[in-house]
């Protein structure tokens, strides 16, 4: 280990043993291919991978600093990944730019203790930090990463492309060099780089904060961690909170204090938004009306006055399809299924909505002692109830074929189609195109699943 890095942790065994807990359940990797930190995991354990030539060109209270940055964005959930209708720049910048904010406004005071005299944390200089006329437009004074990036997103709206265009500068595409083989230098199965024989091999791995000048800030880097890797690391840090407990100075340890209420504190989850894109995009593709007036009926109020207009006449409900992978992951999770069908108890009340399914082959449901079994008579139709998502079981967790669905079964239909699956599709290179489907994603699915065609949602997470 780096003996700067050796000589904060001391630092912080004194100061914060809540801090020092969780970096002691961590394993430290040094690595050339991050440009600064990064935090993640390796063989299942959290690990943080240091750049020394980095370090070397930081103080102690900057790496101290830098320490606690990286443990904060575990403690307060922030997944680097880029979701489906968020700007990953801006993900990425209002989550740096919280925990930046979170630690300079406690600089003086984040450790509690008698002894401190002076401030053990100094954050590096030209870091994101939240604007005060943030707080003074929003009157939000504790924001979460959300409530600054919408602020971020609407701020812009007079030029938003040259904002962007702006944030993007100030971000590099952390790109692992995967054409070397890692096995020798990589004894400890690290996640990150080593060697994937596969097409997203050269995918980026993560964001890196750069200067005016296209250099790395003095930060931690953004690595994309799936969300198994996310939950390992919160829970880790759950578990840091049952053993500091038991420290006979936790009850004065200010921080501990803080991180516990923060960590027992129900998550904001506002899923409102890509609901609400969901049923732009039925209601600007399906066209439905409850009614509709004609000429066909007359309006008998108006008639006797000698006044023909047009009668109001019910209409018939416009059809949709939903389409379910059961196979797929979000299949065996009852939370996740009832997530996604939300959207579809929400479209019943003015679609019909029929229902499909699929494993290994496409068929309809029909119901036998209250779950779905096989229809293979695909002339047959079954239309979605309220409530019926939890009919459906879990499938084989085989290879799902989707041509059966899109090249026979949606012939000659326009309907529009709301799939729910996982996004690893076998066959996707072949499906013909079909201009009104709207792919829903599981949160463990496939985050970098680009659609052949139709428009892409991801089921927000918890």
């Amino acid at each position: 280990m780096h003996e700067k890095l050796e000589s904060s942790l001391k630092i912080l065994w004194k100061k914060s043993r809540f801090t020092s807990y969780f970096y002691q359940l961590c394993t430290f990797i040094k690595s050339d291919e991050i440009p600064t930190i990064a935090m993640h995991e390796s063989e299942m354990r959290p690990a943080l991978y240091y750049n020394e030539k980095f370090l070397e060109s930081l103080d102690e209270k900057n790496i101290t600093a830098l320490l606690v940055h990286e443990m904060l964005h575990v403690i307060f959930r922030h997944d680097h990944r880029s979701f489906s209708m968020k700007n990953p720049y801006l993900q990425n910048l209002a989550q740096d730019m919280v925990v930046n904010s979170f630690i300079k406004e406690n600089i003086k005071t984040f450790f509690s203790g008698k002894d401190q005299r002076e401030a053990i944390l100094e954050l590096p200089e030209d870091l994101p930090l939240i604007p005060q006329y943030f707080y003074r437009e929003t009157g939000i004074k504790d924001p979460k990463w959300e409530d600054v990036y919408k602020w971020l997103l609407e701020g812009g709206k007079t030029k938003l492309s040259e904002f962007i265009d702006e944030v993007d500068k100030m971000f590099k595409n952390l790109m692992p060099d995967t054409s070397k083989n890692k096995k020798d230098t990589n004894k400890q199965g690290d996640p990150l780089f080593e060697n994937k024989n596969s097409k997203k091999e050269n995918d980026p791995q993560g964001f890196i904060f750069t200067d005016s000048k296209g250099k790395p800030l003095k930060t931690g880097s953004h690595v994309f961690k799936e969300t198994s890797v996310s939950n390992r690391l919160n829970t880790n840090a759950k578990k840091i909170t049952a053993i500091a407990s038991n420290d006979p100075g936790a009850n004065q340890d200010r921080f501990f204090s803080l991180m516990t209420k923060i960590m027992s504190s129900p998550q904001k989850t506002d899923i409102s938004s890509w609901e609400k894109k969901i049923k732009s995009i039925v209601d600007s593709t399906a066209h439905s009306d409850k009614t509709e007036y004609t000429y066909k009926k007359f309006n008998r109020r108006y008639f006797a006055n000698g006044i023909y207009a047009p009668g109001k006449i019910m209409k018939d409900k416009e059809r949709i399809i939903a389409a379910v992978d059961v196979s797929a992951s979000v299949t065996s999770n009852p939370g996740e299924l009832e997530r996604a069908f939300g959207v579809i108890e929400n479209l019943i009340k003015t679609y019909k909505t029929e229902l499909v399914l699929m494993d290994e082959t496409l068929f309809i449901p029909k119901e036998e002692n209250g779950i779905f079994k096989k229809e293979t008579n695909l002339t047959k139709k079954f239309f979605y109830k309220s409530g019926d998502w939890r009919k459906i079981k879990s499938g084989s967790g085989g290879t799902t074929f989707f041509s059966p669905l899109f090249n026979e079964y949606l012939k000659k239909r326009n309907e529009t189609i709301i799939v729910i699956t996982d996004g690893f599709i076998h066959d996707i290179g072949k499906l013909n195109p079909y201009k009104n489907t709207v792919w829903l994603i599981g949160k463990d699915g496939n985050k970098k699943f680009v659609p052949p065609f139709g428009k892409t949602f991801f089921i927000e997470n918890d």
